[in-house]
């Protein structure tokens, strides 16, 4: 029992039993997943996709709802303006559409935000609810659709990004963060945690303070997507060399 006057604990927090059971629960399904597609026909692939797809957007769909539902709705949170949101939104359609070349947007943004960026729940999830909240959940789903979506595309469906792609997702990127900078030092809030108050523990809290942090994030970032790119170029020298040798 709390005593008077005490702030009572989180029901979740990282790096305990119960983020290692969801992150190791949320990764098993991923594996199933994207197994599944590598080693089916392609007709069959295209069903599985489909598949997670379409689950995808029934969850995105409900998702939305109960943030919009006026028990739960708050102007810091029920926005559709985090990152994760809007990749949540682009990837079903990513793996409907984007085996046709005008669509293939859809996967560079799916494979730089979702591997890239939303990745980062696995380990710094900034839950403050339990099992038995709707948002930790929704959480869990969510992330688990997104990331696994990116991780499908690139193995079951090769996937690979070409240096138009890397400034295909540069520009994405900016084109998402420089509004949402704008909404939260108008406003005070703090969407794709790119705002002056921090939530959680992540690697933000161990960079500059705002504003200097937003810099600093574009910076991380821009690396993280030179990596997410540089890496499949040179994997092909590699293998060049091991071929020629």
């Amino acid at each position: 029992m709390t005593p008077a006057g005490a702030v009572s604990p989180p029901a979740f927090a990282p790096f305990t039993a119960t983020h290692l059971v969801a992150a190791g629960l949320c990764i098993v399904a991923m594996a199933v997943f994207v197994m599944a597609g590598m080693q089916a026909t392609p007709a069959r692939e295209r069903r599985i996709a489909n598949w997670w797809a379409l689950l995808w957007l029934v969850h995105m769909g409900v998702y939305s709802a109960w943030w919009l539902l006026p028990a739960n709705f708050t102007w810091r949170s029920s926005m559709p303006l985090h990152l994760c949101d809007i990749v949540g939104w682009l990837g079903p359609f990513a793996l409907l559409l984007g085996h046709r070349p005008r669509w293939r947007w859809l996967r560079t943004v799916l494979y730089f935000w979702g591997i890239g960026l939303s990745s980062q729940a696995f380990f710094t999830p900034t839950l403050d609810v339990g099992p038995d909240g709707a948002r930790f959940w929704f959480f869990w789903i969510s992330h688990t659709q997104i990331v696994g979506g990116a991780i499908y595309d690139v193995l079951a469906r090769k996937y690979r990004p070409s240096f138009a792609d890397l400034k295909i997702a540069v520009l994405a990127s900016l084109c998402w963060a420089v509004p949402v900078v704008l909404l939260n030092w108008a406003t005070g809030l703090n969407y794709g945690y790119l705002g002056k108050e921090l939530e959680g523990q992540t690697i933000l809290n161990a960079l500059p303070p705002w504003p200097w942090r937003v810099f600093s994030v574009m910076g991380i970032v821009l690396v993280l997507f030179a990596v997410l790119w540089g890496v499949w170029p040179l994997s092909r020298v590699i293998a060049g060399r091991r071929a020629a040798g």
